[in-house]
């Protein structure tokens, strides 16, 4: 699944991710597909609100183990200096 990330101060152009798959069992990837490589923060936030996993985003292509994470949907938050989004993930071991 593509998303475009948005920003209030108009980056241009938006930077482009690819998070896959979705639904998941064990793993999640993320790609950024932009030119200028951003330095992201990720959350993985359970629907409570508690947050269970996070990290930093520094490459092109990521992967972050979700094995340990029990079955139902989460949030993943994406924040670069700059902007934010959020997709809705769903783990089915």
């Amino acid at each position: 699944m593509s998303l475009a990330a948005t920003s209030s101060d108009n980056l241009e152009p938006p930077v482009e991710l690819e998070i896959y798959p979705n639904p998941t069992i064990d793993w999640l990837q993320i790609d950024v597909c932009d030119d200028d490589l951003f330095a992201f923060h990720y959350q993985i936030v359970s629907i409570t609100g508690h947050v269970m996993k996070y990290g930093q985003i520094t490459s092109e292509e990521n992967v972050i183990l979700v094995d340990d994470l029990n079955k139902g949907q989460y949030i993943l938050k994406l924040v670069a200096q700059d902007f934010y989004t959020a997709k809705v993930i769903q783990i089915s071991n």
